[in-house]
This record gives structure tokens, C-alpha cells and sequence, in this order.
């Protein structure tokens, strides 16, 4: 049996209600920031993904927030130093609201837009 497609839309819907806004808000970001990037859900990770010729940043819920990750997140400039290490490469942003959604951030993801292979 073929793997159901989720729609962005819908995956955001399933959501927890506070998270809602904060994820429409992060995607508009990412949107702006690469705007030549394609969404995909991953539901096994519960996250939604951009790829321009990569994968250029996640977004995930969590309690009390999203994060926006970054596969080659060691490779970025960072004066603002939002970033946070969770792996060798994976870095991420933690946004808690509204507000963190600053213009560093979107230059961390036009950053990893940029990114070649």
C-alpha cells in the first residue's frame, strides 16, 4: 500500500493549538528566506522539510516551541549565536515565540538555502 501524502496544511492542523500560529509563522519565514524551496511533511519525524538542491532546514514542534534545524549548521556564520549544536553538523534554532523569528534567523536559512551539495 502506497504512504499516504500528508499536506502541510494538514500536518500543521494536527498540531497542538498554541504550536499552530508559531509553525505558520516559521514556515512563512523559510518561505521568505528560500523561496525557491519545496516542502515536504515527514510524519515519522513530525517535521516539516525545504529542499532547494538539499535539505536545506527542518521544522519541528516541540513542547513549547519549534525548532528550526539546520543539516550543515557548523558551516554557518553566526554572529547573533542563535544556533545550538545537537549533533556533529545539526544545528538548530530554538524559537519560543513570535518574536525569536528575528532577522538573524532568516539569515541562518538564507544561508542554508545557499548551501551547495
Amino acid at each position: 500500500m502506497p504512504a499516504m501524502t500528508v499536506t502541510v496544511r494538514d500536518w500543521i492542523a494536527e498540531q497542538d493549538a498554541p504550536l499552530r500560529p508559531l509553525l505558520r509563522k516559521a514556515r512563512a519565514l523559510v518561505r521568505r528566506h528560500a523561496p525557491g524551496a519545496t516542502e515536504t511533511v515527514y510524519p515519522g519525524w513530525n517535521a516539516l522539510g525545504f529542499r532547494t538542491d538539499h535539505l536545506c532546514c527542518v521544522v519541528y514542534p516541540f513542547r513549547g516551541g519549534v525548532k528550526i534545524a539546520f543539516e550543515r549548521g557548523d558551516e554557518f556564520h553566526d554572529p547573533a549565536r542563535l544556533l545550538q549544536k545537537t549533533g556533529k553538523r545539526m544545528m538548530f534554532v530554538m524559537v519560543h515565540a513570535a518574536s525569536d523569528l528575528s532577522p538573524e534567523v532568516g539569515l541562518l536559512i538564507r544561508q542554508a538555502a545557499s548551501l551547495e551539495r
